[in-house]
């Protein structure tokens, strides 16, 4: 016995245990009563959530009542049976958590043979039975954990305020049901659960209403009165700030007027004047708490991201005293290389840049085609999100096959990489031109072809390293974007060129290796403006790789991106 009763005390700290008891076992009895005689899944859930938190033999005895009161023998048969199961595997108060959901799936399929073996809606119903107990056990858990960190002050987060929304939900759908001359338990819930979230947590109240109210709604309540608690609780969360009075004016001012004028009836008028009369008698104390609470989570995490930012530079100033230290006496060259990117990994952590406000996104489409009687291309691009906007580099590797692919795509990898994460573009290229000049055993060099695209302001900017050009298709016109440099790989210091112009949306910037320039020559322009009427990025990649080996042998590797400067949306970090 001393064990389950170190449990209870963990998870009921500072309250009188004969009332926690009491309140466990009536919750669990008023969610049990919830559903029809063969779907009533919260019974089982809210043992099994019992169980989790140590208070598995009052939410038993809770569950069983009520289920039996209401008639609900299928929810009766599956509490039943996983008592009787987690008793077998190791009893209630077992530590383990990972079995008791195990073991409530396992007590529903033993029941399904006398329950819903009738018909193919029987099956489906034991199914959604099945379903719903282990998703609302998870529910029930996760919301009992979050009141037992509001008694101990820690605060809620946004998980926990989603569980305690659906917890609330399922006991107005349980109490709708219980009536006195047409006043619903589960209406007054509904709108109290509203009037205390408008006026600790403002607008996110409104969910919460939305929620309780289809609850009450679901188990047998007006959907008319339940659209009234949500314009109530928007109204009294408007004028939270008139603080109790002001919450309970906007609240039961709507809800009257729904009632006298609207669909709703006037019981609907008094179940809100309950709810609004029993939330003036909660303490001014109380209330400011429960707001302290969800303010309380945000705060840990601002301090938390203080605390991380302020890690980080002093993670940038300890870089920046070691790349000292190698560049002001190198004794090699590799140690002042060191020296210099260990400056730009500081200088990146230091100046992290805001995204702001995006007013533009960039849809990227690929394609790729090896040279004849090779599997793997040495051509590689890459695709990344650099916070403020969008990268897309294509490199083409010295030769084709295996070694030439993992050239290009060191060169388009890293640098896409470096510049990604805030490193000077400058940086980014001369690093991998060193890296790929110390590494390779043989001349080894690969093309860098760079786009970076600014998705606040629409700027773009082209960085080539013995790159083909650039085309940019703009109200089916070509500009045509060309600059003579050499590959990376090749010579120390080598310098990218560099354009820079502003684009619009329905632009589209198309990129290719040499394998489909020289393929199509002079007739490039012309045959990327005869696919004006393309507009998805992907398919016009692929045209272009079909337009370029035609019929004929090919030659050399093949690879095209295409960029199509649209409105706002997200990419993820690709590969190809």
């Amino acid at each position: 016995m001393a064990r389950p009763a170190q449990m209870i005390k963990k998870y009921a700290a500072g309250v009188d245990i004969n009332a926690a008891d009491i309140l466990w076992a009536l919750l669990c009895a008023l969610l049990s009563s919830c559903g029809t005689g063969s779907f009533a899944p919260f019974g089982p859930a809210a043992i099994c959530a019992g169980m989790l938190t140590g208070m598995g033999s009052r939410a038993f005895l809770g569950a069983v009542i009520g289920s039996a009161a209401a008639y609900r023998w299928a929810g009766l048969a599956h509490s039943l049976v996983f008592a009787a199961l987690c008793l077998i595997w190791g009893g209630p108060m077992r530590k383990r958590r990972r079995d008791k959901p195990v073991l409530l799936i396992s007590a529903g399929v033993l029941i399904t043979p006398i329950f819903y073996i009738d018909s193919l809606d029987a099956a489906m119903t034991g199914l959604g039975q099945l379903s719903a107990s282990l998703f609302f056990s998870a529910v029930f858990y996760r919301a009992a954990v979050a009141l037992n960190r509001a008694h101990l002050g820690r605060g809620i987060g946004e998980r926990d305020m989603t569980a305690l929304f659906l917890t609330a939900g399922a006991c107005c759908a349980a109490a709708a049901p219980y009536c006195m001359r047409g006043v619903s338990l589960g209406g007054i819930l509904a709108a109290f659960t509203a009037l205390i979230l408008s006026g600790s947590v403002g607008i996110y109240a409104v969910a919460c209403a939305a929620v309780a109210g289809a609850g009450a709604a679901i188990g047998g309540g007006s959907v008319a009165f339940a659209g009234a608690v949500v314009i109530g609780a928007l109204s009294a969360s408007a004028l939270r700030k008139g603080k109790k009075m002001g919450v309970c004016c906007g609240f039961l001012g709507v809800c009257l007027v729904c009632a006298y004028f609207g669909d709703c009836e006037l019981t609907h008028g008094i179940e809100a004047t309950i709810a609004t009369i029993l939330y003036v008698m909660i303490p001014n104390k109380k209330l400011k708490q429960l707001a302290d609470l969800f303010e309380m989570q945000e705060q840990e995490a601002e301090r938390r991201l203080d605390s991380l930012k302020s890690r980080v530079k002093e993670t940038a100033e300890v870089l920046d005293r070691v790349s000292s230290l190698f560049e002001a006496s190198p004794e090699s060259e590799l140690e002042l290389f060191a020296g210099r990117q260990l400056r730009c990994m500081s200088e990146a952590m230091v100046n992290i840049p805001d995204e702001g406000e995006r007013r533009y996104t960039l849809f990227c489409g690929t394609a790729v085609r090896p040279k004849q009687g090779v599997r793997e291309a040495g051509d590689s691009i890459a695709i990344r999100d650099t916070g403020k906007g969008k990268l897309v580099i294509l490199s083409d590797g010295m030769g084709s096959g295996p070694v030439a692919r993992r050239e290009s795509q060191t060169a388009a990898g890293l640098a896409g990489d470096l510049m990604s994460i805030g490193v000077n573009e400058l940086d980014a290229l001369d690093c991998v031109n060193r890296l790929l000049m110390y590494k390779s055993e043989y001349d080894m060099y690969a093309t860098i072809d760079a786009f970076t695209f600014d998705c606040e302001s629409g700027m773009g900017r082209f960085l080539k390293l013995g790159a083909p050009p650039s085309y940019i298709l703009r109200r089916g016109e070509v500009i045509e974007l060309r600059a003579e440099t050499l590959p990376i790989g090749i010579i120390k210091g080598a310098a990218p060129a560099r354009q820079e112009l502003e684009l619009s949306e329905g632009d589209r910037i198309i990129m290719a290796t040499d394998g489909v320039t020289d393929a199509l020559g002079e007739s490039m322009a012309e045959r990327i403006a005869a696919l004006y009427e393309c507009k998805d990025p992907e398919k016009m990649a692929e045209e272009l790789i079909a337009l370029s080996s035609g019929e004929g042998k090919i030659n050399d590797d093949m690879s095209v991106a295409v960029a199509l400067v649209q409105k706002e949306k997200k990419d993820r970090k690709t590969d190809v």
